[in-house]
């Protein structure tokens, strides 16, 4: 390491160290000092790696959202369900939802009613989940609009029955709640 030293520039010895004040050294740092037992530090830097990477996934650098978008945290579309399984060991999907698009205010300008747009809303939020590979419940979309259940419900219903589909929601792909399954519509053909 003597020899690695010696070979350095003055500047490469004086600004050199600031290139390792990172938060992967941080990690690198705390998890050395905290969990020793964890192994050595090849096996913590492989651990650092699959941090940074969730903090990636978790926590999108915002330039990444346009005006009108939020990230959220959806159910992974993919995730096997059962009957009381706790949130904390189901399988989270973060997704960027589209609140307001353009389209939203030229609708108002012209006119059209509210509960339209709403509608037409609650059905982009479902389906901008899906197109991530994650599914939103009605209680989600009851906490990103401010609205009762109920409201949330009668939205996606009165959307459902206007255009004869059934919008891809937890309830209806994991079969889970009162929503009415897929297999329903299914039957009814």
């Amino acid at each position: 390491m003597s020899d690695f030293y010696s070979t350095l520039t003055t500047s490469e010895k004086i600004y050199g160290p600031l290139e390792q004040k990172t938060f992967k050294n941080a990690l690198l740092q705390f998890f050395t000092r905290e969990f020793p037992q964890v192994g050595g530090e090849m096996i913590i830097e492989l651990v650092i790696d699959k941090i940074e990477k969730l903090i990636d996934l978790y926590y999108p650098k915002t330039e990444r959202l346009s005006m009108g978008q939020i990230l959220w945290f959806a159910i992974d579309e993919n995730e096997k369900t059962s009957y009381r399984k706790p949130m904390k060991k189901i399988k989270i999907k973060p997704v960027i939802l589209t609140l307001v698009t353009t389209s939203d205010i030229q609708a108002l300008k012209e006119g059209i009613s509210v509960t339209q747009i709403k509608n037409k809303l609650i059905a982009r939020l479902y389906r901008e989940a899906k197109e991530q590979g994650a599914i939103l419940a009605e209680s989600d979309l009851s906490v990103i609009l401010h609205m009762g259940l109920a409201t949330i419900s009668k939205h996606t219903l009165n959307y459902e029955k206007q255009f004869h589909t059934v919008l891809p929601r937890r309830g209806t792909i994991h079969d889970l709640g009162r929503s009415a399954s897929h297999k329903n519509m299914i039957c009814k053909k």
